[in-house]
């Protein structure tokens, strides 16, 4: 079939590794995380009925655990009826096998070991045992950045090079189906590229 006849909740890219990601995902920074009506519960379990599949998380946000507490607890389908048009169709929420999930380590814990435990942290709080994609978030923490809480830095001396390293360890071991990186520049994604192992 060709991609216009696949449902968008069904069209995917293939990563450089093979791993599907689905194109029609959440970003989920600046949701309120609360239970009630517009916070980040609802929302991303109103998106997993209306067709979303890849759910873009991350430690900072603190929102992994929502994850889980939807899957083991499917809530109904919202009531739609106060739309005014037709009604978008509310597909259910899929199996985990179906979805794509992906989470972010903070620059507070860039080094090898802090890495390693936010991926573990992130497991934990997902109840998986493993993540489809996992990326350094930022490549250094920014003092002068009040919301990048650098006074809570794990290991003053780790580098995104070493979470890098860590982020190859978690993929060889199965934990991690993909990795990457966000907010670098294009100098930064050469660096990369000269010393990472996984592309």
């Amino acid at each position: 079939r060709s991609i216009k006849h696949i449902p968008l909740g069904q069209q995917f890219i293939s990563l450089r590794n093979g791993i599907p990601l689905p194109l029609l995902g959440l970003g989920t920074g600046g949701l309120r995380i609360q239970d009630g009506e517009g916070g980040a519960y609802s929302t991303i379990a109103n998106a997993m009925h209306l067709g979303y599949r890849t759910f873009d998380l991350a430690r900072e946000y603190g929102n992994e655990h929502l994850i889980s507490q939807i899957l083991k607890n499917p809530p109904e389908s919202p009531s739609l009826l106060q739309i005014d048009g037709p009604h978008p169709t509310m597909n259910g929420i899929p199996p985990r096998f179906d979805m794509f999930f992906l989470s972010k380590v903070w620059p507070t814990h860039l080094g090898f070991w802090p890495t390693t435990e936010s991926i573990e942290a992130s497991l934990d709080s997902m109840d998986f045992n493993y993540i489809d994609s996992y990326l350094l978030h930022w490549p250094s923490c920014n003092p002068k950045v009040e919301w990048m809480h650098c006074e809570d830095t794990i290991d003053p001396s780790g580098t995104w090079i070493q979470s890098w390293k860590a982020l190859e360890r978690a993929y060889s071991e199965g934990k991690l189906l993909s990795i990457g990186v966000s907010n670098f520049d294009v100098t930064l994604l050469d660096q990369l590229l000269e010393i990472a192992v996984v592309k």
